[in-house]
């Protein structure tokens, strides 16, 4: 073994079942924090690093992930992050997300709703419950999807800024789980 300055210490937890004929784990929770053996540049000599907590469950129609980073020296929150996405039919999803982080706490949502295979709708918008309490970005998009290519036409507008933008972007689909046209069947053989 190498020589290092740190122990690293992770409990890791998981409950996995099969669905569907496919492996899902439905609950995966870790728990990890390095302790310092040697100095470093400061002087972290017998002390902890923060701890960070990390839990995913899947059921399915909706995912939930939460991370959480605590500082076990000063016994104060770091980080705190948590998505949660629900997909009760597979054309429609909404996605939420809420951090604090330095001071910030902004929430935001996403719905995506994908009528037919050819074209996509979406919405988002972002609003800091912080110290500004205030909107960040509201966004809207439609994508028109082809064979091998999609076409996207989104308007976004920064209220801090004041700043409002139309983009239309060209983008390739080079996998081809990505392309709703894609059939294995009709591929070509040119030899």
């Amino acid at each position: 073994l190498a020589p290092t300055d740190h122990a690293f210490l992770r409990i890791r937890t998981r409950l996995i079942t099969d669905v569907a004929r496919r492996r899902r784990k439905l609950l995966d929770l870790s728990v990890e924090t390095r302790y310092f053996l040697e100095d470093r540049a400061t002087e972290v000599r017998d002390t902890w690093a923060s701890i960070l907590f990390d839990l995913r469950v899947d059921v399915g129609f909706a995912n939930l992930r939460a991370r959480y980073e605590h500082d076990i020296e000063n016994d104060a929150l770091l980080k705190l992050a948590v998505d949660l996405t629900i997909t009760p039919i597979d054309e429609l999803s909404v996605i939420t997300s809420y951090q604090e982080i330095a001071g910030t706490k902004p929430f935001a949502w996403t719905l995506r709703w994908r009528p037919v295979k050819s074209w996509a709708f979406g919405v988002s918008q972002q609003y800091d419950f912080g110290p500004a309490d205030e909107f960040l970005r509201h966004r809207g998009n439609v994508v028109r999807y082809f064979h091998r290519f999609a076409l996207e036409a989104a308007i976004s507008h920064d209220p801090q800024q004041d700043d409002t933008s139309i983009s239309v972007n060209l983008a390739p689909l080079w996998d081809d789980s990505d392309d709703p046209f894609f059939d294995p069947a009709a591929r070509w053989d040119l030899f």
